[in-house]
Formats: C-alpha cells, sequence, structure tokens
C-alpha cells in the first residue's frame, strides 16, 4: 500500500511540473492566451460534469451550456464584471426558451436544472480567473498576477499539507459518507499550510519583484480562508463524485483523474481571492 502511496504521489508530482510552468507562463502573459487557457479547462471541465449528470440519467443541453460559457469568458475578458450579470441572464433565458422546442415534455426540469449547474458552477466561477488577473490593488498598480498567484499557491499547498498530514496523523474523518479519507487533522495541515503559502508569496513578491500592497496579517488570514474555501470545493466534488458512484470525474490527467478533480478546489478559491481583494481594494 505505501509503495503504491509513493507512486501516486510521484505522479501527480510530474504532472503538477509539466502542467505548472505553461500555466505561470500563461498567466504572466496575461490577455487572451490565459482567457482561452481558462476557456479550454472550463469546456473540459463542463464535458466531464455532463458525463457525471448523463451517467445519473440525466439529459442536460450540452451545446446551450458551452455557448453560455464561451460567452462568460468573452465578457469577462472584453468587459469586465459589469456586462457579467446580462450575460448570465441572457443564458438562462436562452436555456429556457430552447426547452420550449423539445419534443418531449419530459425530464425538462432534471436538464433544465443540470445545465445551468454546470454554467454556474464551472463557466461562472472559472470566469473569475479573468476577473482575478485584471486585478488593480488599492494604490491603482496591477496585482493580477499576484493575485492568481495567491490562489494557486495557497490551494496547491493546502491540498499538500492535507495530503500529508492526513495520512501522517489522520484519525477522525470530517465527513465520512462524502469522503472518508478527508481528516480534521489533514484539514488542519492544509490550513497551517495554506496560510504559510501567503505569508511566503508576499516575502518572495518584495524580495524579487515589487512591494505588495497588503501586510502579513492580512496575507495570512486570507490564504487560511482561502485553504478554507478550497476543501469546501473539493468537499463539493466529492459528494457529486459520490452521487455520482465514480472514483474520479475523467482520466485526463496522471495521478488526479479528470479536469474536474485537479481544479475542484480552484473552483471556490479564485472568486473568493477575487472578491477578498475587491474588499481589500475598496
Amino acid at each position: 500500500m505505501f509503495s503504491r502511496a509513493m507512486t501516486e504521489t510521484q505522479t501527480r508530482i510530474v504532472t503538477a511540473l509539466v502542467l505548472g510552468p505553461l500555466v505561470i507562463y500563461l498567466l504572466v502573459l496575461g490577455g487572451w492566451p490565459w482567457t482561452l487557457f481558462l476557456l479550454v479547462v472550463a469546456i473540459i471541465c463542463e464535458i466531464e460534469f455532463f458525463d457525471l449528470m448523463e451517467g445519473k440519467g440525466f439529459r442536460p443541453h450540452r451545446q446551450i451550456a458551452l455557448v453560455v460559457t464561451v460567452g462568460l469568458m468573452a465578457v469577462a475578458h472584453l468587459a469586465g464584471m459589469e456586462l457579467a450579470a446580462g450575460m448570465l441572464t441572457a443564458g438562462i433565458l436562452g436555456l429556457l426558451v430552447a426547452h420550449l422546442s423539445k419534443p418531449s415534455i419530459g425530464h425538462v426540469i432534471p436538464s433544465i436544472s443540470v445545465t445551468m449547474a454546470a454554467v454556474l458552477y464551472i463557466g461562472w466561477l472559472i470566469s473569475h480567473g479573468i476577473y482575478l488577473r485584471q486585478m488593480v490593488g488599492p494604490d491603482g498598480g496591477d496585482v493580477g498576477v499576484f493575485a492568481v498567484l495567491f490562489a494557486l499557491l495557497t490551494t496547491a499547498l493546502n491540498d499538500t499539507g492535507a495530503y500529508f498530514v492526513g495520512r501522517q496523523l489522520g484519525r477522525h474523518p470530517v465527513a465520512p459518507s462524502i469522503s472518508p479519507k478527508k481528516t480534521w487533522e489533514g484539514l488542519v495541515g492544509g490550513l497551517a499550510a495554506a496560510g504559510i503559502a501567503g505569508l511566503a508569496l508576499k516575502l518572495g513578491a518584495e524580495l524579487w519583484f515589487r512591494p505588495v500592497p497588503y501586510g502579513y496579517g492580512v496575507l495570512g488570514a486570507l490564504g487560511i480562508a482561502a485553504g478554507t474555501a478550497g476543501f469546501l470545493g473539493d468537499l463539493v466534488e466529492s459528494l457529486l463524485k459520490r452521487d455520482a458512484e465514480v472514483k474520479d470525474s475523467g482520466t485526463l490527467l496522471p495521478g488526479h483523474g479528470g479536469m474536474l478533480d485537479r481544479i475542484d478546489g480552484y473552483l471556490f478559491t479564485v472568486p473568493f481571492t477575487f472578491y477578498a481583494f475587491t474588499v481589500l481594494r475598496s
């Protein structure tokens, strides 16, 4: 068992080492490369989500969800948060009207519900990665790269800390009916790692790049809060998989499963970081 666990850990590390530099490169580029990258991630995740839902017997409207998600990403890139509500409204109305043409009335309510869930849970939440990249600080300076790195690093170290502390010390499950391997001991270890990640990111940014307009105390506390958000995101996806009776959302990423398995925590931490930094800016 120990050998198998180590093999899985090594596979996760290799996958992260391959994808990490690409993500950082696109993040630094910003603009359309970053937006298109997030769009590809969103489309893959929605496809995996629909596969899970169809396995449960639901009949989502894939095409409408994907079109609305593309629209959300385009609006986020071109117009910012101001028109996002309009895009969501148009998408919801379009989804409802589209079902008027269905030859059979049966399964309309589940189809509408699951399709909306995909747009909101995946398309809408991932679009915050574009808003976060465009973030400006309280002094009016660009803090987008720092803000995204904050969300990414706190989530990654929260996962890592929870995994290793949970394996060594975990005895008390947080939600045994959803994810028996997640323990309170692992949660505490993960949150501690997330808080340290926030502090380390500020220290590194100010040593090698430029000052960050947020204090150590604020970023440490936000790191812990972001870690909590990431844990809840992970737990939500575990709930969906448990209900769908599958281990992973897909097989795209070795050691991780599907794309949705890899970004489940980020779906919560990225929006959290955006709104937290927005409050700090005001």
